[in-house]
């Protein structure tokens, strides 16, 4: 029943970084009207293979110290957001235009996404859990 739960829980943190990670990316699509901006969805591929291989490899499903998961989801979601804010500064346009609120909740998801995870950190993490979630939400970034 655990490594049922495992799965499942793996399923849908892949599930959800790639529903994002395909909304971030049509987004510059749509934007930038140039169809090669498509080829920024190789790390969402990817994360049916890392799936597999760490479903494979590991016990519980997840990686020790480091997560081919989140490295792939950003290295879809992190050149896309940078591409909708170059456009965003070519145009000129206020932030306080319609693209402004958009795009600021773009930019946002993957740090909520990022610091969810640690909730789930074991007990002599959670005040440095709880300290991280604190830093990300911040608008100090």
């Amino acid at each position: 029943m655990c490594r049922l739960l495992n799965v499942l829980l793996a399923l849908l943190s892949r599930f959800l970084f790639a529903v994002h990670g395909v909304v971030t990316v049509w987004r510059v699509v749509a934007i930038k009207e140039e169809p090669l901006y498509w080829l920024l969805l190789t790390g969402v591929a990817l994360l049916g293979v890392e799936m597999a291989v760490t479903l494979k490899c590991t016990r519980n499903a997840e990686w020790k110290w480091f997560s081919p998961m989140v490295f792939l989801y950003l290295s879809t979601v992190i050149p896309s957001i940078w591409f909708l804010e170059l456009s965003l500064l070519q145009s000129k346009l206020p932030v306080n235009n319609s693209s402004g609120p958009e795009l600021h909740l773009l930019a946002h998801i993957p740090i909520t996404a990022v610091g969810i995870p640690t909730q789930n950190c074991p007990p002599r993490f959670t005040l440095h859990a709880a300290a991280l979630k604190q830093h990300l939400i911040s608008d100090q970034i």
